[in-house]
């Protein structure tokens, strides 16, 4: 052992330091997967959602609505997603 910068370190700080660098990069990886798991998960629902022929049906008229400030954005994405739930659709 010796010292350094007043800390008392093993006798191979190198190997400390990759150790360390390694369970970084562990942690990094991690934490890109689990984005990329997040990304897929959204990609594949928004292709599934945008697929959906009776979403595409009412989503003009819904968009219409919202730029004529007939309807906010809010309830007519609401609406949109219930619809490619399969639930009933807002009167």
């Amino acid at each position: 052992e010796h010292e350094v910068r007043g800390r008392v370190v093993g006798k191979e700080p190198g190997r400390q330091v990759q150790e360390l660098l390694a369970t970084l990069v562990r942690g990094r990886r991690r934490e890109q997967a689990r984005y990329w798991f997040e990304a897929a998960i959204g990609d594949l629902l928004l292709e599934s959602f945008q697929s959906n022929e009776r979403v595409r049906t009412l989503r003009a008229g819904l968009e219409a609505q919202v730029l004529d400030k007939k309807r906010s954005p809010f309830s007519a994405a609401r609406e949109l997603v219930r619809v490619h739930l399969g639930q009933e659709a807002e009167s």
